[in-house]
């Protein structure tokens, strides 16, 4: 026996692989899943939770805008 690899690219979405292409795989074929990480460096971890409390400003102010309009409208 032989053993030959392969390596298979998908997402995971609810709890289940999908493959970027279909890809038939035999009853009976084993299988090892590497599961790849990103890990952020301090700049980019900066950079993210810099871009995260934009959006929740962001959200706020739509939030703020929108109870204005409903003030206005009374």
């Amino acid at each position: 026996m032989t053993n030959e690899s392969e390596t298979l690219k998908g997402i995971v979405r609810n709890g289940v692989i999908e493959f970027e292409a279909p890809y038939p795989l035999p009853d009976g074929t084993e299988i090892e899943f590497v599961v790849t990480r990103h890990v952020f460096t301090p700049d980019e971890r900066a950079e993210f939770e810099q871009l995260e409390q934009l959006g929740i400003e962001a959200f706020q102010h739509i939030l703020d805008l929108e109870r204005e309009e409903m003030n206005a409208h009374r």
